[in-house]
């Protein structure tokens, strides 16, 4: 039996549109969490829901207010200059809502400057509906699909209302998803970032500076440059822990690590090698004189008073040094060159 015209053709759109819902799904997924995610989502959405003509993202940020991440036939830069609290949002259900918007109402809710920016951002005195639908994270909502009819009040029906919930069912289920993979890639970058760190000062560890110094003398091979080296120890750093204490201690260390990473290029490396010693690493530097330039500064930087209440501190460093290739070709020499002259220099001073 051949079924009526009106039935394949309700069988027809309904195909369409689950195929273009898997479509967006997968296009969600395969994006990251961005300005393009939420814009994307958007401009599908307003294509998919028949009365759309237009519409808004907006997102709930950790400040507690709402955000506009995304928008269609709105100028989105004056948008994204708004923010907006629960109260001035108005009352929202959980469910998709057809709510109609007039510059009153926005009024009673919104300061003038804020009714301002709105009414530049284009087309909001043509709004006649509005159908907002939730975005919901682990059942909460945390923003709103906004989609805007500018040809009449009685815009939205039941069937608009119905794929408006179930593509915001697939964003929510992309953002999700998106979220914990980004919370995944936080996890690892910071158990990475503490493998290769020293916790106390912040610094590189020995780990990543031996890394980053067979990294730098492979680098310096392939472009016949030169690399330096510096030894660091601070002197009677453990007369000075003893006597005033751990936290003293940890203080003082906290203000050399900062001293000697303030002292060298951006470019370098600034590492805590253990105990009260540190190492630097100098990329491209023309030869020995520049190393040595160097680890003059970072002593000079060292030697300042510090204040900590009313005792004040002064660190005396000793600083061994070693230039690639004028004193060594590979990472074990230079480390026992530079360590070498640092115990030289400390000994000297009686240290």
């Amino acid at each position: 039996m051949v079924k009526p015209e009106s039935e394949h053709q309700f069988l027809k759109q309904e195909l369409e549109f689950r195929t273009a819902l898997v479509d967006l799904t997968n296009e969600l997924l395969s994006s990251t969490l961005n300005a393009t995610f939420y814009q994307t989502a958007l401009e599908r959405t307003v294509q998919l829901v028949p009365d759309a003509q237009g519409g808004s993202v907006l997102i709930r940020h950790d400040d507690g207010l709402y955000h506009f991440e995304a928008a269609v036939k709105f100028d989105f830069k004056v948008l994204n200059s708004i923010t907006l609290s629960d109260e001035e949002l108005g009352r929202r259900a959980r469910e998709a809502n057809i709510e109609k918007i007039e510059i009153h109402e926005y009024k009673q809710r919104l300061d003038p400057n804020k009714v301002r920016l709105f009414q530049e951002a284009g087309k909001l005195s043509d709004i006649r509906a509005t159908l907002s639908v939730p975005l919901q994270f682990r059942g909460q909502p945390v923003g709103y699909f906004n989609l805007d009819n500018f040809r009449s009040q009685e815009a939205f029906t039941e069937k608009d209302i119905e794929i408006a919930k179930a593509i915001a069912g697939q964003v929510s289920l992309a953002l999700y998803r998106l979220f914990l993979e980004r919370r995944l890639e936080q996890e690892r970058q910071h158990y990475q970032h503490m493998a290769n760190h020293d916790p106390l000062t912040g610094l590189p560890n020995r780990r990543f500076f031996l890394d980053a110094l067979e990294r730098a003398l492979a680098h310096a091979a392939r472009r016949e440059s030169a690399t330096g080296l510096l030894y660091v120890d601070i002197n009677d750093f453990k007369r000075m822990n003893d006597r005033y204490g751990h936290d003293v201690g940890d203080r003082l260390l906290g203000e050399a690590a900062a001293r000697i990473g303030g002292a060298v290029r951006a470019g370098d490396v600034a590492a805590r090698l253990g105990g009260d010693e540190f190492g630097v690493l100098l990329i491209d530097v023309h030869g020995p004189e520049d190393t040595q330039n160097v680890a003059a500064k970072v002593k000079t930087a060292l030697s300042a008073p510090m204040t900590r209440g009313e005792q004040v501190f002064i660190m005396k460093a000793s600083i061994g040094t070693a230039t690639y290739p004028e004193h060594a070709t590979t990472a074990e020499e230079l480390l026992k060159i530079a360590d070498t002259k640092m115990y030289e220099m400390k000994h000297a001073a009686g240290a």
